[in-house]
């Protein structure tokens, strides 16, 4: 089975921006999917969407140990004092 996890950006309520990565499970294993998105205007809202593309209606995702990390961009407090 394939999924995709799709890192979206949301600006005034539209979708901005998308960053997606997709796997490939083989088994019934835990499998790690990690996406990376840099944010293009503050104050956005992000959203998390999973996907599995062209599944049965038997085919289940579980999702456990969701962690958003924030990293401050030099360039953002440029100018700022």
């Amino acid at each position: 089975m394939t999924v995709e996890l799709n890192l979206l950006e949301y600006v005034h309520g539209r979708r901005y921006a998308t960053d997606t990565v997709g796997a490939v499970l083989h088994n019934h294993g835990w499998q790690r999917l990690e996406v990376v998105h840099m944010v293009h205007r503050p104050g956005a809202a992000l959203a998390l969407e999973v996907v599995i593309p062209k599944a049965s209606r038997r085919s289940t995702v579980l999702v456990d140990d969701l962690e958003v990390v924030v990293h401050k961009a030099s360039f953002m407090s440029m100018g700022k004092r």
